[in-house]
């Protein structure tokens, strides 16, 4: 059986593309879109913006006209100062992700083919997404936080199957197979399962039902955002729904978009007004380029609004990235507003600082496009 999913010009281009020179079947690389000022919305930051407000300054002297802040940090006044001074707030949602969270509830703790727990990358671990309580749980802490604060919009996080992508060779694991996962997908699927052990259910699943499997996944993560949509728009129906998205094609990792992490972006965005694809090229090990034209795939993909969040922090250097200094983090904002982008945000506000110039990146580049 076929995936529904396909590949397109700007899937099979972006793995590779590291300039205006590379081309795919004897085809140029498709030009990536210069920003359009007139449909430009959000110039975004991620993080409080209490170190700005220590300062004595104001978020409009930066033109920043949206701050997306963890739900943990929200507070009646920081929403209200954002709103006097010109911006929107938007809350971050962790959904299926935290170690911590495994520890406590073991349940919780995705299983791989083997039958073993997946392992941690780092501070990494996602979690099964199938456990009827929690999900419900999340769902009722968006309704709560929707109806005590005046947000503008809620931004699902770690809203996919686990699998840590922030890296230049990903461990890609199939999951998750515990029992929550395996009893949901025979019922949703009719597939009547062997009896013996969870690496031989595994075994049989991706061996004679693997797309079916696939869809299933894509559909457990279509469902959640679908449920956070009724929620939130229960309390806040002008309130926007976002998530921040894995930044792959069908052609990379052998479509581990779908088969791994389970984000089918077509499908996604019949519940999501906008998509912001976590764009962090020097972590990924891509050109800047590459934020500009995932923009365009996925714009094409979904037909929703795309505001990517782009690199503005480094990382320590055992990890070999190339370094994003206040240039780079220049080119990685233009890019992230190219490609039929009509918005931008940068992770985090608190690596910018005057002193490595990046706050003033911040203060010309969104300046050139401030309403």
């Amino acid at each position: 059986m076929s995936a529904p999913w396909k590949s397109s010009l700007w899937a099979a281009v972006l793995p590779a593309l590291a300039g205006s020179a590379a081309t795919v079947q004897g085809q140029p690389t498709p030009q990536v879109r210069p920003p359009d000022k007139s449909h430009i919305s959000c110039l975004g930051i991620f993080g409080s913006p209490e170190g700005l407000w220590q300062k004595g300054e104001r978020l409009s002297d930066y033109h920043i006209n949206a701050v997306f802040v963890s739900h943990g940090e929200l507070s009646q006044e920081l929403i209200a100062r954002c709103h006097r001074e010109g911006a929107k707030v938007y809350a971050e949602f962790g959904v299926f992700a935290g170690a911590a969270t495994a520890e406590k509830y073991p349940e919780l703790w995705p299983i791989n083919e083997k039958g073993e727990r997946q392992q941690r990358d780092e501070w990494y671990l996602g979690l099964c997404p199938n456990v009827k309580w929690y999900r419900d749980e999340k769902l009722r802490l968006i309704g709560e936080v929707a109806a005590k604060y005046d947000l503008d919009g809620v931004w699902l996080d770690f809203i996919r199957y686990p699998g840590h992508w922030e890296v230049r060779q990903p461990r890609l694991e199939q999951g998750c197979f515990n029992q929550p996962c395996l009893e949901a997908f025979a019922e949703a699927g009719g597939v009547k399962l062997p009896a013996g052990k969870v690496a031989q259910q595994a075994e049989f699943i991706l061996q004679s039902h693997k797309d079916e499997w696939t869809r299933f996944k894509c559909g457990v993560i279509r469902d959640f955002c679908r449920d956070a949509r009724s929620v939130l728009k229960g309390k806040r129906p002008q309130a926007l729904l976002g998530a921040f998205v894995v930044p792959w094609t069908e052609d990379d990792y052998d479509d581990a978009i779908h088969g791994i992490i389970a984000q089918d972006f077509a499908a996604l965005a019949d519940e999501l007004d906008v998509l912001s694809p976590m764009s962090y090229h020097a972590m990924c090990g891509r050109p800047v380029e590459w934020v500009g034209g995932f923009n365009e795939y996925l714009a094409e993909k979904t037909g929703r609004e795309v505001w990517p969040i782009v690199q503005a922090t480094e990382r320590e250097a055992r990890y070999g990235d190339a370094p994003v200094d206040a240039e780079e983090f220049r080119k990685a904002l233009n890019q992230g507003l190219s490609g039929g982008a009509t918005g931008v945000l940068m992770f985090r506000l608190a690596d910018c600082t005057e002193d490595n110039g990046k706050l003033n990146v911040i203060r010309e580049v969104y300046g050139e496009f401030a309403r």
